[in-house]
């Protein structure tokens, strides 16, 4: 945008965003900085007929704790004179994003959905055939957490991998009828599934072809880069992708 020189902004419908990347010790310019193409981003807006509501924005800090911690303290970010709260997690397009960007908060919130779901069909398992039950563990619980998988997957500690990998753990449980104190991953074929982990990967993959090949969002596709766009050189590894720098 020709009005905002040092922030970068992301549109989608009514959803804005504006963000600044910056060395904690250069806070205070970049406060400043931030609240001057803010009010920019505000008066044209205005110009546009478009009001931006103060209560409804939000400002969210990522970095180092340490530097978080103190950033979160100090920084001071307005719009007409009313001063931005300062959350731990924001929601973007149906995914929350935490300061920590582990998205646990977003994690629980879909394994609470998930588990009601579960028990719905639990109530209703006698009645139903293992094609059906299979059926529906996956489009009624296994199902949301497709959404945002690729952005989420690579953040995930271990402790919320193991969690999301027991959810569908307890759908087989209840397809089969197979109890808790007995291993269940080995019909995981039966059920013509993947595991959680390799179900990311999967999509993963899926995406990052895509995106090659279709070079569209230009933003993450101009993020990759080609062992041949660092050297010359013949060798083996000719035409692989070197791990983008964040």
């Amino acid at each position: 945008m020709h009005f905002l020189s040092l922030c970068n902004v992301h549109f989608y419908a009514d959803d804005t965003q504006i963000y600044c990347s910056f060395p904690p010790q250069l806070m205070d310019r970049f406060s400043l900085i931030i609240n001057n193409e803010l009010n920019s981003f505000v008066e044209c807006a205005t110009r546009h007929c478009l009001l931006i509501n103060p209560s409804k924005s939000h400002v969210i800090v990522f970095g180092p704790r340490q530097n978080k911690n103190v950033i979160e303290t100090l920084i001071k970010i307005e719009i007409n004179g009313v001063t931005l709260k300062i959350m731990d997690n924001v929601k973007k397009l149906g995914v929350v994003i935490d300061s920590n960007l582990r998205f646990e908060y977003h994690i629980n919130k879909i394994m609470q959905r998930a588990y009601l779901s579960l028990k719905f069909i639990y109530g209703s398992r006698k009645f139903l055939s293992l094609k059906l039950k299979i059926m529906l563990c996956d489009t009624l619980v296994l199902s949301l957490f497709n959404y945002a998988d690729v952005l989420y997957g690579p953040h995930l500690t271990n402790l919320y991998r193991r969690k999301v990998q027991l959810v569908q753990n307890s759908c087989l449980r209840l397809a089969f009828g197979i109890q808790r104190r007995h291993r269940i991953s080995h019909k995981l074929k039966d059920a013509g599934w993947l595991n959680m982990e390799n179900r990311r990967l999967l999509h993963s993959a899926v995406f990052y072809h895509k995106l090659i090949l279709v070079r569209t969002p230009q933003y993450l596709y101009q993020k990759i880069t080609y062992r041949t766009d660092v050297h010359n050189i013949n060798v083996r590894s000719k035409g692989l992708i070197s791990p983008p720098n964040i």
